[in-house]
């Protein structure tokens, strides 16, 4: 019973999965990584620090507006690596 509704899930996943690696691999670090994360973290965080009533010094609000994107980029980067490996992984299965 459990088997047959992972594997359903598991094979939407591998299906969404395609769709998103044909944009490849820069545009989803750019818009996953350094965008989604990156930039709605650091956003986040300004909003969160006004709000708080503890303004931030100058220099650290840049730094967080360069290191939470860069930041954001990394994470993509790691994120489709590991889709990659586990869709590939999902192919040769599928060829059994």
């Amino acid at each position: 019973m459990f088997g047959i509704n992972n594997q359903n899930r598991i094979e939407k996943t591998m299906q969404k999965w395609q769709s998103i690696r044909l944009k490849g691999k820069r545009n989803f670090i750019l818009i996953r990584g350094v965008i989604g994360w990156g930039g709605m973290t650091a956003a986040l965080w300004l909003i969160f620090s006004q709000i708080s009533g503890s303004p931030l010094p100058i220099s650290i609000i840049v730094a967080g507006i360069i290191f939470l994107p860069a930041a954001g980029g990394i994470w993509g980067w790691m994120v489709w690596n590991s889709s990659e490996r586990q869709f590939k992984h999902y192919q040769e299965k599928q060829k059994e």
